[in-house]
């Protein structure tokens, strides 16, 4: 089951070493893992939400459309509202999306490495 997600992940996304690096922070096939997999799948391909609850569904996990959806910034909604309204599942996969962007030093602007500090801090702290 696990290398035909990565197929089909690797089908839609330009590049997925990032989801993939993100979805490996956590044990192979949870709940957590398939999130980090699909975390921007709703921002960086073509699939549609539909198309997304389909696959979840076939495979048992339609409980997990939710928490993908929320990984997804909504329309005129700041980085920092998004960030301050996730919770659960989503918000798990989003700190680990947030470390692994900040280990990616070599193309890492300072700008954003200061966004991404920031939004961990209130990840992990709350603020």
């Amino acid at each position: 089951m696990k290398e035909e997600l990565i197929k089909f992940a690797k089908k839609y996304y330009d590049d997925i070493s990032h989801p993939l690096a993100v979805a490996n922070q956590f044990p192979e096939m949870s709940d957590e893992w398939i999130v980090g997999l699909f975390h921007d799948i709703l921002e960086d391909t073509n699939i549609n939400k539909d198309f997304l609850f389909c696959l979840l569904t076939l495979l048992g996990k339609y409980k997990l459309f939710d928490e993908i959806v929320k990984m997804t910034r909504r329309k005129g909604e700041t980085y920092f509202e998004y960030i301050r309204r996730l919770d659960g599942i989503a918000k798990k996969v989003k700190i680990a999306d947030i470390k692994h962007n900040l280990s990616r030093t070599e193309t890492l602007q300072p700008s954003l490495k200061e966004r991404y500090e920031k939004a961990l801090r209130i990840l992990l702290e709350g603020e």
